[in-house]
């Protein structure tokens, strides 16, 4: 591996995603580079490691895909070598089909083979403007310079289905404030069209770590205001939320947080089943139609 494949993810890119996904295994590291504290080496082979050992079960144990957790939709973080990213993509998507999604680091460049094949399963690329990524040197843990690629990343969600993958721009220069500006600001949306998500906040509001989580949630408050539920503290991916909205068009009367967070949780429990996105939107309905309008006895 040359030198600049070690080097290190900075902090503050991989705690923003973090912040998201609940990284249980770097997939792609050493022991001077690491960023999670369960990873897999150069050495180790994480071609040849099972991911789920390595993240649920201790060394040479035979726990690991059995573990009770391992099938509840948890994801890797892998930011592999730039020499040679093909093999990582197929790995990722092996993965996937079994049950652990990943998200990768990686260089901007959609003219290589391995492009066409992540996007094939992936279902979301974030692509980052507004600048460069610097990373980290591990001895010195000061920033490298030289990054002549700009940078973006391929979410493979656990036994997503090859997909046309949705489309988004992350700023740089937000990722590097932290996790809290992840729903602070509208990020554009890439489907044929750009889409922009509205951002109703006022310019200087402080929010707080929970609240920035769910601000789309909030926003479902304030159209409800007469039934005062607390939100989970739950981070869902793009598709559940926009399946569950869809559910809420249908019945707007009978929007308030306790309801969305409960849609939320059916919705992401029958995408990890593979059912079509057809019948959950049937099904959520369905629930829905169980509800009284907000206001009335519920």
């Amino acid at each position: 591996m040359s030198t600049k494949d070690s080097y290190r993810t900075p902090r503050a890119v991989y705690d923003f995603y973090d912040h998201q996904y609940h990284f249980v295994l770097d997939a792609a590291a050493s022991d001077i580079n690491a960023r999670s504290p369960r990873y897999i080496t150069e050495q180790q082979n994480t071609h040849e490691t099972n991911w789920f050992h390595a993240a649920f079960g201790a060394p040479d144990d035979a726990l690991g895909e059995a573990h009770p957790e391992a099938r509840t939709g948890h994801y890797v973080w892998m930011n592999p070598p730039y020499s040679n990213i093909g093999p990582f993509v197929e790995t990722a998507i092996k993965w996937q089909a079994k049950g652990l999604g990943c998200v990768m680091l990686v260089m901007m460049d959609q003219s290589v083979g391995w492009f066409k094949r992540a996007v094939e399963h992936c279902q979301e690329v974030h692509l980052v403007i507004g600048g460069r990524l610097s990373f980290v040197d591990p001895v010195t843990e000061k920033p490298a310079n030289g990054n002549n690629k700009g940078s973006m990343f391929l979410v493979f969600h656990p036994f997503g289905r090859p997909c046309d993958p949705r489309y988004r721009h992350i700023d740089r220069d937000e990722m590097l404030e932290g996790p809290v500006s992840l729903m602070r600001k509208s990020h554009s949306h890439i489907q044929g069209t750009i889409e922009q998500r509205p951002d109703d906040a006022e310019e200087g509001e402080q929010i707080g770590e929970f609240e920035a989580e769910q601000i789309d949630i909030e926003e479902l408050i304030a159209k409800a205001p007469t039934e005062p539920a607390k939100p989970k503290k739950m981070v869902w991916a793009i598709e559940v939320f926009d399946l569950v909205d869809k559910a809420f068009e249908t019945q707007p009367n009978k929007i308030n947080a306790k309801r969305h967070g409960i849609l939320c949780e059916k919705a992401n429990l029958l995408l990890l089943e593979k059912v079509c996105i057809e019948e959950i939107l049937v099904q959520l309905i369905d629930m829905l139609d169980k509800y009284e309008p907000v206001g009335e006895a519920a």
